[in-house]
């Protein structure tokens, strides 16, 4: 029975060594500033993750002390909102709320809705960011984190079809009648002599 006590001990092992696998992947996935990010579509569901890092959403959305922000609203049409929440999980600072456009006629802008003070954990730091608008880099690809949470950019729309131009006929800069003119004067003279000839007989027959 040596044999089942060695299977009883191979399989004892493995557990153990899988206890401590589970246990460092864990430890890998805590971090010391956990941020709660939702997005929520044209007053749809919202769907939220919670994250270590914004670091790339926060420079997608011009979120940085460098970020030039407007006031006034772009014009254009703006169409499939989307409404992005980024929150410390620890809710020491008010979250920060944008309205995002990545489909605007213009090109894509994010509005942040109040003046918020945005902190990263990671380098210790802290800024203002004031409300107003943004314009997106339209080549830089919406974040896997957005993208994730369902936020997507449309395809370029195609342009309107344009009306066709009725076209005139050209006219002959040499002055001449062309081939179809000259065909068909000379059937109209034709028919006009062989009109003409039989008159002529029809007369010379009626003549005593």
């Amino acid at each position: 029975m040596r044999w089942l006590h060695r299977i009883d001990a191979i399989l004892l092992l493995a557990s153990a060594i899988a206890g401590i696998a589970t246990s460092n992947a864990d430890a890998g996935s805590t971090c010391d500033a956990r941020y709660r990010v939702g997005v929520l579509r044209n007053g749809g569901s919202e769907l939220d993750a919670y994250v270590c890092d914004v670091g790339q959403l926060i420079r997608w959305l011009h979120l940085t002390p460098q970020a030039v922000v407007t006031q006034q609203g772009p014009a254009g049409d703006l169409s499939d909102a989307f409404t992005v929440t980024i929150a410390d999980e620890s809710g020491l600072d008010r979250p920060l709320v944008a309205e995002v456009y990545p489909s605007a006629a213009n090109g894509p802008v994010a509005h942040v809705l109040s003046r918020t003070v945005l902190r990263t954990r990671s380098s210790n730091r802290r800024w203002v960011v004031p409300a107003g608008w943004r314009t997106l880099d339209a080549s830089e690809e919406i974040p896997a984190l957005l993208r994730k949470l369902g936020m997507f950019q449309s395809a370029a729309r195609p342009p309107s079809p344009s009306v066709p131009a009725v076209t005139s006929p050209t006219p002959n800069p040499s002055g001449r009648p062309d081939l179809v003119t000259l065909v068909f004067l000379v059937a109209v003279l034709t028919a006009a002599l062989v009109l003409v000839r039989q008159s002529i007989g029809a007369r010379n027959r009626g003549t005593p």
